[in-house]
């Protein structure tokens, strides 16, 4: 498996589920800006929560941010979920539409 964190960065909640998004499929950076963008797939969901919970259980480096709590990694996950948009903002604004953003 490939390495999660980043040599010489301290490893923060929101850092390590962002990794997990991202590696999962979740989550993808647009390809022109720095956006993480939602791919809207219910199976890269499921698959960082199992990832997650694997890391958690063989007390991997990238997820001691968590000390053990499962919820408390759920939760950071979700939140990078909530945070990204379906479609990156300078992508929509170079095409003259609007980003499309999730309520709050």
């Amino acid at each position: 498996m490939r390495k999660l964190q980043q040599a010489g960065k301290r490893q923060t909640p929101a850092r390590a589920a962002l990794q997990i998004a991202v590696k999962t499929g979740l989550l993808r950076r647009c390809p022109n800006h720095w956006y993480y963008v939602d791919t809207q797939d219910k199976d890269a969901l499921e698959h960082a929560f199992r990832l997650g919970n694997y890391l958690i259980s063989h007390f991997a480096k990238p997820v001691a941010c968590f000390k053990g709590d499962r919820q408390e990694l759920a939760d950071a996950i979700l939140r990078c979920q909530k945070r990204a948009g379906t479609t990156c903002p300078l992508c929509s604004e170079e095409r003259g539409k609007l980003p499309e953003l999730r309520p709050h």
